[in-house]
């Protein structure tokens, strides 16, 4: 029995190795897929691809897409910067400036003294960035993650990060707000918790709640 299972075990390592085979990641069980490549605007729409923060993407369906909306893009990240397996999910409405939006990519160009950078047709304004300790300047090539706001449409990104992670993910997919309360430091959570207004009427701190307790007339 050990030796069939250990034989299973390298025929599925050896699947993985190839490319053959390949797990679903997610951030974690309440978080955005972890096969997102970017979180903005649907600027473009074409018969086989789309324009997400100045990139394009080619995917085999666009139906049910609207421009201007908030997507994510999911697919695998190449060496070069472009992406295959691309699935482009809708998110409902985007409003520019103030939704947050995220983006993997490689680095293509960097112009340090503007705190600019370029990836495939993105272009990300990283100087706030550079206020976060232990950030570096981006290099050609590199693989970075950005999130942040676009204040203009089809315009730059103003990043806050070029290390994003899962926590900037899920603002960005979710919106901030909700992802704060799924997190549990936003303000639904702290009403759940017992630190809203609408729990501590429940707990006895309303006057309804006073009123029942002490059997005084309404």
């Amino acid at each position: 029995m050990k030796r069939v299972t250990n034989s299973v075990q390298f025929a599925i390592a050896a699947l993985f190795a190839s490319g053959l085979c390949a797990p679903t990641a997610h951030a974690d069980n309440q978080g955005a897929p972890g096969d997102i490549i970017a979180i903005g605007p649907l600027e473009l729409i074409e018969s086989q691809s789309v324009t997400v923060l100045g990139r394009s993407y080619h995917t085999e369906d666009t139906s049910g897409l609207v421009a201007g909306d908030k997507v994510a893009v999911h697919g695998n990240l190449m060496p070069d910067g472009s992406a295959n397996n691309v699935r482009v999910e809708a998110l409902g409405s985007y409003v520019a400036g103030s939704d947050q939006v995220f983006e993997t990519g490689v680095v293509s160009d960097v112009k340090s003294e503007l705190g600019r950078l370029t990836m495939g047709g993105s272009e990300v304004d990283y100087t706030n960035a550079l206020a976060n300790a232990g950030t570096v300047t981006p290099t050609v090539g590199a693989v970075v993650s950005v999130s942040g706001t676009q204040p203009v449409a089809d315009g730059v990104v103003v990043s806050t990060t070029t290390t994003a992670g899962n926590e900037e993910m899920r603002a960005a997919y979710f919106g901030a707000a909700q992802a704060a309360s799924i997190n549990g430091g936003g303000a639904r959570s702290a009403s759940i918790n017992g630190g809203g207004a609408a729990t501590a009427s429940i707990n006895g701190g309303g006057a309804r709640t006073a009123s029942f307790t002490g059997f005084r007339a309404q």
